[in-house]
């Protein structure tokens, strides 16, 4: 068992079973002793971890099996979970697998204090929604899915590397034959590349030697790769998430194509009219490709890969609203990066 949710005056019932035989508590529970959980996990070695089950890691001992992040996707969230603290707890606590829906939280809550704030199910009920990450054979968390959202983690003001994070086991890759942990890690990482598991390239797609990754999470330690973001702005837009295959690095493999034939000056990503036409180039270019063309590396076709048919009154709609969003007063998407960003800056709607 995993979790031991400690009863206390107030708490007669803790958790329930959950997917694969594990024993969550509830975020509901009043009381719950999170810290005994979270420290019996810290104090564990992950050599320990078995597939599957459901661990508390500190957001900064995870290492990335990718070297690059789209900052302004962080970047969106890290403004947004400014503007709108009821979203960052929502997003943690979908990410502890808890339902992202009517979160109960208050001023004294903190990200760094998981008792001090209410999901609305069970830990691990949607265990499908977590982030995952195998064991390495030096006994280091290596974090296969949650780039993004665990940067963001990492980099917002309230969170930080000492932030409890909820993982779910992937697998435990610790075994091994080699004569030396060199050896060991040597394979674990071909290993990991041949699972699709990492992506071990730089932003212009030159190979990266797995001593040279990075190995920690956030905007500190891993590179942009502008494209990335791009492609994720551009999303409803010129392609759908649900409609493409779920591949490892989807967003990655299709900017990669467009890097083939669009050129940004990063510089200017800070330019609201210059962003909006390079997601709006980059968008197009993706509707163009024939939707049997293959992209990238990734073995799939452009409509395989979430390819919409052709540009549509939704994706204009989808376009106007990146910065200044749907509702009259909010941001969208776009909007938030910049003007995290660029603090104050003046942000122009339609």
């Amino acid at each position: 068992m995993i979790f031991k949710a400690l009863k206390t005056v107030k708490t007669a019932v803790l958790g329930l079973c959950i997917s694969a035989g594990l024993i969550g508590f509830s975020a509901q529970a009043e009381n719950i002793d999170y810290l005994s959980a979270i420290n019996s996990d810290l104090n564990a070695s992950p050599l320990t971890f078995s597939k599957g089950e459901l661990r508390w890691a500190k957001v900064g001992d995870l290492r990335p099996t990718q070297a690059l992040i789209g900052y302004d996707q962080v970047n969106y969230k890290l403004g947004r979970y400014q503007a709108e603290p009821k979203k960052m707890y929502e997003e943690i606590c979908e990410s502890y697998g808890a339902g992202e829906k009517k979160v109960k939280w208050s001023e004294q809550s903190s990200p760094l204090k998981p008792g001090s704030f209410n999901c609305p199910l069970a830990i691990g009920s949607e265990a499908a929604e977590m982030k995952t990450a195998i064991v390495g054979p030096d006994g280091h968390l290596y974090l296969t899915d949650g780039h993004h959202t665990f940067s963001t983690f990492i980099d917002m003001e309230n969170g930080g590397a000492q932030m409890p994070v909820l993982i779910k086991i992937q697998d435990n890759w610790s075994a091994s034959e080699s004569d030396t942990i060199e050896q060991a890690m040597s394979q674990f990482w071909q290993r990991l590349a041949q699972t699709n598991n990492s992506w071990q390239f730089t932003a212009s797609g030159e190979a990266i030697s797995y001593v040279n990754m990075p190995t920690t999470l956030g905007q500190d330690s891993l590179a942009n790769q502008a494209f990335r973001a791009l492609v994720y702005f551009a999303r409803d837009i010129s392609w759908v998430k649900k409609q493409a295959e779920a591949i490892n690095f989807l967003e990655f493999h299709w900017g990669y194509e467009l890097a083939k034939s669009i050129s940004v000056d990063e510089q200017r990503l800070v330019e609201q009219a210059y962003y909006l036409s390079k997601i709006e180039e980059v968008a197009k270019q993706m509707l163009a490709y024939a939707p049997e063309q293959a992209i990238a590396s990734s073995g799939r076709s452009a409509k395989q890969l979430g390819q919409k048919a052709a540009w549509d009154n939704n994706s204009d709609k989808t376009l106007q609203q990146l910065v200044c969003g749907s509702k009259k007063g909010r941001l969208g998407k776009l909007g938030f990066a910049l003007s995290y960003k660029q603090p104050g800056v003046s942000l122009e709607c339609n």
